[in-house]
């Protein structure tokens, strides 16, 4: 068992609040309320990444801006009755954190889930410009993603029906087509694993730009290596904003705080195993030897 665990972040257990989450369209017209919209502000504030404390995130209000000009008209519609926005910031570098991003846009999510809030992202088409201007960002900062943020309206309305079936929300790849023994050759069987099968579930139910769920993870002697599953086609609708590396980042943040929910120490490395036989597409991210395994 880990000997020095961690406090918990979040007053309901990891699985519970990933299994709660979902991708929510319609909200009511309904303000955060006072009380809330402050403890999410001072959660927001005390998020950071050691290695990239340049990623910051505030909360944005529809009455800062037009509400008809953060969206263009690809998204314009789709997300209907939110008052509020969480916007993630980063500092524009040659090396860009996008995993760092999501791991830290992720963790406000499920923060939001716990405080019994209800959340989409926003990474495809929004006005970056209009946001960037009404938060004062730096020319050197940009906006890759944002949060809708509060309660799901009681009835779903056709069209957010027909948003989610287009974008496969309700739908996930089994377990087979994600995680792998030693190559992509040999599924990973979740009968035949142990706590660690629990980390990888709750991979498989993380949210992705289009549902794509890029990460592929191979295991080899108690180290999982974390792939990104390249769509190279996807790579080119924002090309300034890599969304499936942001996924990576969300993937990341899953399987991490599920391990520590089960009581699994691990170690991150970021060293390339070198596997044998990847796809070409395949892209390394990063690494976990974990350890208290059963299996």
């Amino acid at each position: 068992m880990n000997m020095n665990p961690v406090k918990p972040v979040f007053r309901s257990g990891i699985s519970e609040l990933i299994a709660n989450r979902f991708s929510c369209r319609s909200f009511e017209d309904r303000e955060l309320g006072e009380k809330k919209r402050t403890a999410m502000s001072v959660f927001l504030s005390t998020l950071t990444m050691p290695d990239h404390p340049s990623i910051r995130l505030t909360l944005i209000h529809k009455n800062e801006m037009k509400r008809e000009n953060l969206f263009t008209t690809g998204t314009y519609g789709l997300i209907k009755g939110a008052n509020t926005f969480i916007a993630g910031i980063i500092e524009m570098t040659q090396s860009m954190p996008w995993e760092n991003f999501g791991y830290l846009m992720e963790k406000a999510v499920i923060m939001a889930t716990d405080m019994e809030l209800n959340t989409c992202w926003i990474g495809g088409i929004f006005d970056r410009k209009t946001c960037a201007r009404v938060l004062d960002i730096r020319k050197t900062e940009m906006i890759p993603a944002i949060i809708a943020l509060g309660y799901a309206a009681p009835r779903k309305t056709l069209r957010d029906k027909v948003t989610r079936w287009s974008s496969k929300g309700d739908r996930r790849k089994p377990a087979e087509h994600l995680f792998f023994y030693h190559d992509p050759e040999h599924p990973l069987k979740y009968q035949d694993t142990g706590d660690y099968k629990f980390c990888l579930e709750n991979v498989r139910l993380a949210p992705s730009a289009s549902n794509k769920q890029p990460w592929r993870i191979i295991l080899t002697s108690g180290r999982f290596h974390f792939y990104l599953n390249r769509d190279a086609v996807y790579s080119k609708f924002i090309p300034r904003v890599d969304l499936q590396r942001i996924d990576m980042g969300i993937a990341m943040f899953h399987f991490e705080q599920t391990a520590r929910e089960f009581g699994l120490d691990f170690k991150r490395n970021h060293g390339d195993p070198g596997l044998k036989n990847l796809p070409g597409h395949y892209e390394y991210i990063v690494s976990y030897h974990v350890t208290c395994l059963s299996v």
